[in-house]
């Protein structure tokens, strides 16, 4: 904070970024850079999971790869029941071809940088994500729930 003081002076914005961008000197660049090489080394660690999700999803929807292995180990194997999916997931990236693991990833990456040349303000996102997240954990859920369990009664 007092670097970010000594630099823009009294014009200091709390996002960093927005500083940098409206800053006039040649060291805007090199902050960009440094900022550029710590999210590539950071963004792997922080969309694991993201990433591992879209995959299993489009795994899913094209060849229901993850579902069969699920009932193939559940049905044929010494497996316990919570151990089914952590096993069946991990054989079902494996036998991932290249070009489709690499892609889907390539996908998540571009898709969070576009949001992020985009959008400065991420409290609009955060507001979204928060109320469709709580609607459907409050209300949507539980239905679904109730309709699974009493299915067959």
């Amino acid at each position: 904070s007092v670097l970010s003081l000594l630099i823009f002076g009294s014009d200091v914005k709390s996002d960093v970024l927005i500083n940098i961008s409206k800053s006039k000197y040649e060291l805007k660049y090199l902050l960009l850079v440094l900022y550029l090489v710590i999210s590539a080394m950071h963004m792997p660690m922080v969309f694991f999971a993201g990433k591992e999700a879209a995959i299993f999803i489009y795994l899913e929807a094209r060849y229901r790869t993850l579902s069969a292995k699920c009932e193939a180990i559940k049905h044929n194997s010494a497996v316990k029941n919570n151990d089914v999916m952590n096993h069946a997931s991990r054989s079902v990236i494996l036998d991932m071809k290249d070009v489709e693991y690499y892609g889907v990833s390539l996908s998540v990456y571009i898709g969070v940088f576009i949001v992020a040349l985009f959008v400065e303000d991420l409290g609009n996102i955060m507001s979204f994500l928060g109320t469709s997240t709580g609607i459907t954990l409050s209300y949507i859920l539980p239905a679904l729930f109730y309709i699974k369990l009493n299915k067959n009664s």
